[in-house]
This record gives structure tokens, C-alpha cells and sequence, in this order.
């Protein structure tokens, strides 16, 4: 007998015994998820029998939306060791130690994204561990690590493996992070293109005027109060691709800055901030918004000598071209210059996120 169309429609029911396949699925990872939950769940209980990764991961998806203050101890490597993860996101998970990584790592072959930010209790020894166990990291972040130096991690013996391939690397944050792991770690990381080192407060000159390189487009240096103009103009020539360059809050930047940028980034630079800079004036935006012919992206928050000359250059010279402009708290601006800023969506700053402006007016 024919099928009728109803039976052969691919929008039909499937059959009770698919449905049944998967509801015992669901039902075997929420089990595992609840033993985990309720500390029942033994290291073996999945690295002993065959247990497909997408299966794990919806384990490992569970427990973390639970609470990631679970994931750490066996129930981490329990749901982790053995399995071909390309990434893992552990940040936040406060609970995960310098042991679960050493333990985790070497089984974790196909790993190229991995987040550890804000796991408190990680040292060198933990980041080592992922350095030499991942080989294949291609995205790494560290943030807030306040116990890491890199003297045991990213400047160890072994570690340059975990390096070999990483694109991204963020350390903001890790306020112990010391000058020679950072020159480590970029000589080691050659196709580094993205480097974060915002908040690490004990860098200085010696390690920071050394970044130079072809393949970085993006680096973050905000809040580095002892970094200078000096690594800044040495970044600006040895980094000639880069496209987006933060260094808001490092006290002593301005103009001598501004003016190497504009010449050596001139073709390259599509974002900068250079916020909370008292050393920053008119001169150096002007001369950005003169050279630099393909920015999109100008913060200049809380700077003091930025007046109504800095956004007539904008206006003047970038156009439409600059679609973010933030100068909030910039008080000598005047009522006119800032109400063209903000002003009608078909105005020269059409798109700027300007609307911050606190000017006194």
C-alpha cells in the first residue's frame, strides 16, 4: 500500500522509539549533571567508558549554569579529562586550582580556547601546566590572575608549546605579571595577534617598549601607570598593522605620543583611546584626525585640555568616517560644539556615541 502523504511528510512526529532514544539521553545527562551537583560524580565515572563530547559538554553546560563554584575538583576533571574539547570556559569558577589544570591539561590534545580568568587560586604552576599540555591554544585568557608572575609560566622552559599558535592573549589584570614573562611570551607567541596586558601594574618601559611586531593588530595597555610616551612611540613604529590600540589611563602618555601614532599608524589605526590623559590636547587630535585616514573609533574621556578645536578637526577631517567619539567629562567644551556632536542623526557625527558628553555648559 502507497504511504499516504501525511506518513512520508519530513515534518511528520518521529517515531515513539526516536523520541524515547532521546528523552533517555536527556535523562542520563541531567543524572550526571545532578551527580555532579550533589559531589556524587567519581573521577572514572566517564573517563572509563565511551562517552561522546558533545554529550560531556552538555554535562559540563549544566553543572556550570548550576553553579560554577562546582567545577573544580573531580567533578571538573571528571567531566573534562578525556574529553576533545576545542574550548572551555572556566572563568569564574573560583574553585579550580594550579591541581585540576596540571590534571586536565594533558588530556585536552584539540583544546585551542581556553578561559582561567578569575580563577583566584591558579598560580604559574596551573598556567604552565596549560602551556605545556594544550599545544594547540590559539585563544587564551587569564584575567585577574593576581598570583600569576610569569616567571614559572609564560618565561618556563616548555612553555613555548603552548605559545607556539596562540592568536589571542589576555592578561589584564594580573597585577604580579612581571617585565621578562612578558617578553617571553611575545617572542614566544610568533603568531600573536591580539595581546591584552590592561591593569597589569608592575610593567614598565623595559618589557613594553620591546613589543614590536608585523602580525599584532590589537593591543590594550590601559591602566599601566608606570608604561610612558617612551613605549608608546616605540609600539607605534614597531607595530605597524595595528588597528586598534588602547592606552587610556596611563598618566604620563600625550601629545609626544599622539603625534608618532598619527604618522606611523596613519593607514592601519581604526580604533584609539587615549582617555583620563592630562598630557593629551588638541595638538595630538588634531594631528590624528588629520593622518590617521581610516579611524572609526576616538575615545577622550575626562580630558582635561581637549576643547571645542579637538571636534572641529573631527568634524572637519574624519566626517562620517568616525562613527564612536566618547568625550564625556571633557569640560571645556562649549554648548555649540557639543550639540553639533550630538545633534541630529543625519548631523557629521551621524552614529558617534557622543550622547556621554558632560561638557560645562
Amino acid at each position: 500500500t502507497a504511504s499516504s502523504p501525511a506518513s512520508s511528510s519530513p515534518s511528520a512526529d518521529p517515531p515513539p522509539a526516536v523520541r524515547e532514544i532521546a528523552s533517555l539521553e536527556d535523562m542520563c545527562i541531567q543524572q550526571v549533571a545532578k551527580n555532579a551537583i550533589n559531589n556524587k560524580l567519581a573521577t572514572s565515572s566517564l573517563t572509563d567508558v565511551w562517552c561522546p563530547d558533545y554529550l560531556r559538554e552538555k554535562m559540563f553546560d549544566l553543572v556550570r549554569r548550576h553553579n560554577q563554584l562546582l567545577l573544580g575538583g573531580k567533578t571538573l576533571q571528571a567531566l573534562v579529562c578525556g574529553a576533545q574539547f576545542s574550548s572551555l570556559d572556566l572563568r569564574n569558577c573560583s574553585n579550580v586550582r594550579d591541581l585540576d589544570l596540571q590534571m586536565v591539561a594533558p588530556s585536552l590534545p584539540r583544546l585551542t580556547n581556553l578561559d582561567i580568568s578569575h580563577c583566584g587560586y591558579v598560580t604559574d604552576v596551573g598556567v604552565c601546566a596549560v602551556l605545556k599540555g594544550c599545544v594547540r591554544l590559539q585563544t587564551l585568557s587569564c584575567e585577574g590572575l593576581s598570583r600569576v608572575t610569569g616567571e614559572e609560566s609564560f618565561a618556563a622552559e616548555g612553555a613555548c608549546d603552548g605559545l607556539a599558535d596562540l592568536r589571542t592573549l589576555s592578561l589584564s589584570g594580573c597585577s604580579s605579571l612581571l617585565n621578562q614573562a612578558v617578553i617571553a611570551a611575545w617572542h614566544r607567541a610568533v603568531s600573536l595577534e591580539s595581546l591584552d596586558l590592561s591593569q597589569c601594574h608592575k610593567l614598565t618601559d623595559e618589557s613594553v617598549s620591546g613589543l614590536s611586531s608585523a602580525k599584532v593588530t590589537s593591543l590594550r595597555l590601559s591602566y599601566c601607570p608606570k608604561v610612558t610616551d617612551s613605549s608608546v612611540c616605540a609600539i607605534a613604529r614597531g607595530c605597524p598593522h595595528l588597528t586598534r590600540l588602547n592606552v587610556a589611563g596611563c598618566s604620563t602618555v600625550g601629545d609626544k605620543s599622539l603625534k608618532v601614532i598619527a604618522a606611523r599608524l596613519k593607514t592601519s589605526l581604526t580604533s584609539l583611546d587615549v582617555s583620563f590623559l592630562d598630557g593629551v590636547s588638541d595638538d595630538g587630535v588634531e594631528l590624528v584626525a588629520k593622518l590617521c585616514t581610516r579611524l572609526q573609533s576616538l575615545s577622550l574621556e575626562q580630558n582635561p585640555q581637549i576643547t571645542d578645536r579637538s571636534l572641529r578637526a573631527l568634524e572637519e577631517l574624519c566626517g562620517t568616517r568616525l562613527r564612536d567619539l566618547n568625550v564625556a567629562f571633557c569640560h571645556n567644551l562649549g554648548e555649540t560644539a557639543v550639540l553639533r556632536v550630538v545633534g541630529p542623526p543625519e548631523g557629521p557625527f551621524c552614529g558617534a556615541e557622543a550622547g556621554k558628553c558632560c561638557a560645562a555648559v
